[in-house]
């Protein structure tokens, strides 16, 4: 796709990567929310240039979410962990207050989180949890939608971080994007708006913003 027309999410820089840029690969996240396998390889200065991202992606060198991929269009997006074989570095796909995708390197002990976007009944009359990524999973423990889930072993629930006054949170969308905060209020949605929270920033001020636009991280 030409670069102009690109979302706001990937953060194209005109001039370094020309007229036109690879569009991921639909199925995962959505095109305002993600970018390809080989822009993340660029942007995280894992390799010099495209060329060579896509030599090192088919090669086998990068895995997301603990699986290798070799598709340079693989869409990656919120919370999303790439490893880099080689280096045994891992990096995690986020977003900042410009809603722009941010790249930081992985600590040790941050959960994988998992938002629930919706859910729906599949083969057997089994519940099934859509999860922010695209990706399905049994809803074997209680969740509710807008709640978060931490996956274990075989892609199963480990456990669940609800949405809640206290709970912490990350802006994805709207015009408080990338902010985070402490979720101080939840109101019911009406006829003609969605639920909101009011979050709280550690400087201590505050805003509101719809649920919908909102991950709990913890």
């Amino acid at each position: 796709m030409k670069a102009l027309n690109s979302p706001r999410y990937q953060f194209i820089e005109r001039k370094a990567h020309g007229a036109y840029v690879a569009k991921p690969a639909p199925g995962r996240h959505k095109l305002d929310r993600c970018i390809t396998l080989k822009l993340f390889a660029v942007k995280s200065a894992v390799v010099v240039n495209g060329m060579e991202a896509a030599k090192a992606i088919k090669a086998g060198n990068l895995s997301v979410n603990g699986k290798i991929v070799k598709d340079p269009s693989y869409p990656i997006g919120m919370n999303d962990r790439i490893e880099v074989i080689p280096s045994k570095k891992t990096y995690v796909i986020g977003i900042n207050e410009r809603g722009q995708v941010s790249i930081s390197a992985l600590g040790k002990e941050e959960p994988h989180i998992y938002r629930i976007n919706g859910k729906y009944r599949a083969g057997g009359n089994t519940l099934m949890f859509r999860l922010h990524d695209g990706s399905s999973v049994n809803a074997k423990k209680a969740a509710k939608v807008n709640d978060s889930i931490i996956l274990g072993k075989e892609r199963t629930i480990a456990e669940v971080v609800p949405l809640r006054v206290g709970a912490e949170c990350v802006v994805i969308d709207g015009v408080h994007v990338g902010m985070k905060g402490k979720v101080t209020e939840l109101k019911p949605g009406s006829m003609h708006s969605g639920a909101s929270a009011v979050i709280e920033q550690r400087a201590g001020s505050k805003f509101e913003t719809l649920v919908n636009n909102i991950m709990v991280i913890s």
